[in-house]
C-alpha cells in the first residue's frame, strides 16, 4: 500500500504520525505535571501552613504561656515578667489564630466554631489569672492547686483536644492530596509506557 504512494505522503505517514503521537504524549505529560504542581501548591498553602499555625497556637497556649504561669506560681518569676511573657504569648497566638481563621479550608464547620469559642475561653482564662490580687500578687497565685489544675484541664484541655482534631483533619486532607498526586504520577507513567 505504501509502495503506491508518493514519497512525500509516505514521509508524512511514517514520520508525521509518530511525531504527532510523541507531541501528544509530551502535551499530556506537561498537563499532568502542571496539575501535580497545583496539587503540591494546594498541599502547602492549604494544609502545611495551616498545620504549622495550629501547632504554633498549641505551643503558645499550652506550653509557653502556661510555663510562665507555673514559674510565677512556684516563685521563680516576678509578676511583671510573668505578665509580659503571658501577654506576648497570647498576642502572638491571637495573630496566628486570626491568620488561621482567614485561610482555614473547612470554613465555619462545627469543629472550627467550637475551637474559636475555646480559644476565646483560653485567652479569657489567662487574662483572669493575670488580674491583680492585692498590691503585689496576681490572681493565679491565690488559687489552690486543685482549682488551678481543674481550670487548666477544662479550658486548656478541651482546646487542646480540638486543636488535635484540627491537626488530624489537616493531615487527612494532606494525605488525600498526596493520593491524588500519586494517581497523576501513575497516569503519567502509563502515558509514557504506552506512548
Amino acid at each position: 500500500m505504501l509502495n503506491q504512494m508518493k514519497i512525500p505522503v509516505r514521509l508524512v505517514l511514517l514520520g508525521g504520525f509518530p511525531m504527532a503521537a510523541l507531541a501528544l504524549v509530551l502535551l499530556l505529560s506537561f498537563q499532568l505535571s502542571n496539575q501535580k504542581d497545583q496539587l503540591f501548591d494546594r498541599l502547602y498553602q492549604h494544609h502545611i501552613l495551616a498545620l504549622n499555625d495550629l501547632l504554633l497556637i498549641q505551643r503558645l497556649t499550652q506550653k509557653t504561656a502556661l510555663d510562665a504561669i507555673r514559674l510565677y506560681r512556684t516563685g521563680w518569676a516576678a509578676t511583671g515578667t510573668t505578665i509580659d511573657a503571658v501577654n506576648q504569648s497570647l498576642e502572638e497566638a491571637k495573630a496566628v489564630w486570626h491568620a488561621y481563621q482567614t485561610q482555614r479550608t473547612q470554613g465555619e464547620s462545627d469543629l472550627n466554631q467550637r475551637a474559636d469559642q475555646q480559644f476565646e475561653q483560653v485567652v479569657t482564662l489567662y487574662q483572669q489569672w493575670l488580674q491583680p490580687a492585692g498590691s503585689d500578687a496576681l490572681h493565679i497565685l491565690i488559687l489552690n492547686d486543685s482549682t488551678f489544675n481543674m481550670e487548666t484541664d477544662q479550658s486548656l484541655g478541651s482546646f487542646d483536644q480540638s486543636l488535635n482534631t484540627l491537626i488530624q483533619n489537616q493531615l487527612d486532607a494532606a494525605s488525600a492530596v498526596q493520593l491524588e498526586a500519586s494517581a497523576l504520577t501513575r497516569l503519567l507513567l502509563r502515558a509514557y509506557i504506552y506512548g
